[in-house]
């Protein structure tokens, strides 16, 4: 029996995840979702200053996304009973309070969206879970059609080029050996240092290390002493497949070991 079967997830969270894939996949196909999502200024050129999305926000149809909402809520309630009263509240939320709660997500708005949350007696985990999965579809799309207008070869910092948001996965290529992130949010990859921690900024070689899985070498953990702080990585050039990139749950085994040795992805230094 191999790590990746001792270490099995609990049913509820499987289902979940296919659930989440399988309506993204349907919205992702209708007509609507794909108008207005990135429209340029005309002349517009980005600097590699600053993220993407400060200079332009996606268009997001609320309509879909209220579509798109209202089936995760669904999926939770079914997955994970114990969120079906905080599902129904987000069900009733009025269209004022849906709508400034996606303009939080989008833009990172954290204190803002927990203060709505806050007075409407919601578990924060829940609102953010749902909201999160609904316009992470609109950012990808975003991610798709900003790439074609932009060059992350300049961008060379830990967060996203286009987004802004934190790296969830890193991959080194089998070729040169370099190492990419790629946004937990909008999912666009970009060229990182290969030794340098993406949460703090540490490239002191002598508190960096890849913790390598002996019975899944294609898959290791990049983690820093200074911080302690980790990043799951595909290592193509040990048989690593990226595929195992667009499959949330494939690599979770990675997250628990990296947990119970003491690594975090949060850090106070990141």
């Amino acid at each position: 029996m191999g790590i990746k079967d001792i270490i099995s997830l609990p049913r509820e969270v499987v289902e979940l995840s296919k659930g989440i894939r399988s309506i993204n996949e349907e919205v992702r196909h209708q007509a609507n979702f794909k108008n207005q999502v990135f429209s340029p200024p005309a002349n517009w050129v980005w600097t590699g200053e600053q993220p993407v999305i400060s200079d332009i926000s996606p268009s997001v149809d609320k309509a879909t996304a209220r579509g798109l909402f209202n089936r995760l809520l669904e999926l939770l309630a079914t997955c994970k009973p114990d969120w079906a009263g905080d599902a129904e509240k987000l069900k009733a939320l009025g269209e004022a309070e849906f709508c400034e709660l996606i303009e939080c997500t989008i833009n990172g708005d954290m204190a803002g969206f927990n203060r709505i949350i806050g007075t409407l007696g919601i578990a924060p985990e829940v609102a953010g879970f749902a909201f999160f999965h609904t316009v992470r579809p609109f950012l990808k799309l975003y991610s798709e059609a900003v790439n074609s207008a932009m060059d992350t070869g300049i961008w060379l910092e830990s967060f996203c080029p286009v987004c802004g948001g934190e790296p969830a996965i890193a991959r080194v290529e089998s070729g040169d050996g370099r190492r990419y992130l790629k946004c937990g949010n909008c999912e666009t990859e970009w060229l990182f240092r290969l030794l340098a921690c993406p949460r703090c900024g540490n490239d002191d070689h002598g508190s960096l290390a890849f913790l390598r899985i002996e019975e899944t070498p294609g898959y290791e953990l990049h983690v820093c002493e200074s911080c302690g702080g980790y990043i799951k990585a595909v290592n193509e050039k040990n048989g690593g497949d990226r595929q195992a990139m667009e499959d949330e749950t494939a690599t979770v085994y990675l997250d628990l070991i990296a947990q119970q040795k003491g690594y975090r992805t949060e850090t106070g230094n990141a």
